[in-house]
């Protein structure tokens, strides 16, 4: 799992979505909190919380699957780069380095308490699954999750770098 992943993240990253169901009374998009998808040029990396919101599962798929979770409504995907990514137009948007914190390898999938995710450019994606879902932002939401940490948990996090 972890070559497959390597290879996937050698990649260049085409954009990042979001799943929900449309809700056609309000004309609102109601996202689904528990799912991120990365795109690549050769695939999707799927972001799932689980465990109580406490980790994260990632897994490789071909395409996005909008997990219904709601019967007869319109699902959808939204693209969230351009809110992401300093610059959402670049054409380079690679990883350099990736960092599981406490990193568990099972079949099909890699479970991780949260993920950062350096870009060559110098940008930082921050990943961390919470209660209302999976929280995406930079180093601000990483210091915000070991201020947390330290007040509540106190557990020792083991760190596992992947640079490419």
């Amino acid at each position: 799992m972890i070559n497959k992943l390597k290879e996937m993240l050698s990649n260049n990253i085409e954009d990042i979505y979001l799943i929900g169901l449309l809700d056609l009374d309000d004309k609102e998009f109601i996202v689904n909190n528990n799912y991120v998808f990365v795109e690549f040029t050769n695939g999707f990396i799927e972001l799932e919380a689980i465990e109580g919101y406490g980790k994260l599962r990632i897994k490789i798929t071909d395409s996005i699957e909008t997990k219904n979770w709601v019967n007869d409504v319109t699902e959808g995907k939204v693209r969230i780069s351009n809110f992401i990514f300093t610059n959402p137009i670049s054409a380079n948007k690679r990883i350099k380095t990736i960092t599981f914190y406490d990193l568990h390898i099972i079949a099909n999938a890699l479970i991780s308490d949260i993920l950062l995710i350096e870009l060559t450019d110098g940008q930082n994606l921050f990943i961390d699954p919470g209660f209302l879902g999976i929280n995406l932002g930079g180093m601000d939401q990483k210091e915000y999750w070991k201020e947390y940490l330290q007040n509540f948990d106190r557990k020792k996090i083991k760190k596992i770098d992947i640079i490419l």
